[in-house]
């Protein structure tokens, strides 16, 4: 559940309710379906604000997908340059790959 509403949230470039939600209990590290993190979302749409504010408060630059696809795999594959700088900026690692 929480996961949905975070990324409705990511996904509209909307920082307020996701500001609303961890003001209520909502933990940022929630997963989807397919093992994605919030991080995940944040790169696929190009929302650097928001990566930004997701790193900043904790989430793991080098956490995978269940097919073992990090955040920058993601930002790569939908050519979102300045989300795949931004990620390397706060260390994720170059030398990973997916199944």
């Amino acid at each position: 559940v929480w996961f949905v509403l975070y990324e409705n949230a990511v996904a509209s470039c909307e920082i307020q309710p996701i500001l609303f939600l961890r003001q209520h209990g909502a933990p940022l590290d929630c997963k989807g379906e397919f093992g994605e993190t919030l991080l995940h979302v944040a790169v696929k749409t190009g929302c650097l604000e928001i990566l930004r504010y997701l790193i900043t408060a904790g989430l793991d630059v080098t956490g995978t997908d269940h097919d073992w696809k990090t955040p920058l795999l993601w930002a790569i594959e939908n050519q979102q340059h300045a989300c795949a700088a931004e990620l390397m900026n706060w260390g994720a690692r170059t030398d990973t790959c997916d199944r």
